[in-house]
């Protein structure tokens, strides 16, 4: 775990803890929408350069998000939570870690829910009843739900390739071709 994962997780684990207390039962999934939301924003090079520039005040780089969220998710239920929780990061210098917070809110989530994030890269588009059949089968691969993230990559001619946790299957040609240049070398 590298140093900025180990900062952020903490906020994301009180985050989670907070979300969890709430009453309404939208509020864990109002929060990993706005932290998807948050994730985006925060890798995107001109926020990065944003929240390092010293000549933004931090009130400045906490109205950015705040308003940004405020215009992009108006009907947000938990934008009071959102704004007392940026002021909380703003304050100790850790807007840049949205990113990160974001992420390890996701995993504890996962973990909470018993859910594994499955991405799926295959060649050609995905059927929904091949999506189907490969949740049900990945379901008992993993003895828990899926989350599937389904990606095309016409490069790797045909097959598919599934990556969740530290599982990398690889079925594709391109998978193959290399396993046998390897194997000749």
């Amino acid at each position: 775990m590298s140093s900025v994962q180990a900062i952020a997780r903490p906020y994301a684990k009180a985050l989670f803890m907070f979300a969890q207390e709430q009453t309404k039962d939208k509020t864990l999934s109002d929060f990993s929408n706005w932290l998807n939301f948050a994730f985006q924003v925060g890798r995107h090079p001109l926020t990065i350069e944003l929240l390092n520039n010293p000549v933004h005040t931090k009130l400045f780089r906490l109205d950015f998000y705040l308003n940004l969220t405020k215009e992009v998710l108006p009907d947000l239920s938990i934008m009071q939570a959102v704004q007392d929780f940026l002021s909380i990061l703003t304050e100790q210098d850790r807007l840049i870690l949205l990113p990160e917070i974001a992420e390890a809110f996701e995993a504890i989530r996962r973990v909470t829910e018993n859910s594994t994030k499955v991405e799926v890269i295959s060649a050609q588009k995905l059927s929904a009843d091949e999506q189907v059949k490969l949740i049900s089968a990945l379901s008992t691969y993993f003895s828990s739900s899926i989350e599937l993230v389904v990606k095309e990559d016409a490069s790797l001619l045909a097959g598919v390739m599934i990556r969740a946790e530290d599982t990398i299957l690889d079925g594709t040609v391109l998978g193959k071709v290399r396993q046998l240049r390897e194997a000749l070398a």
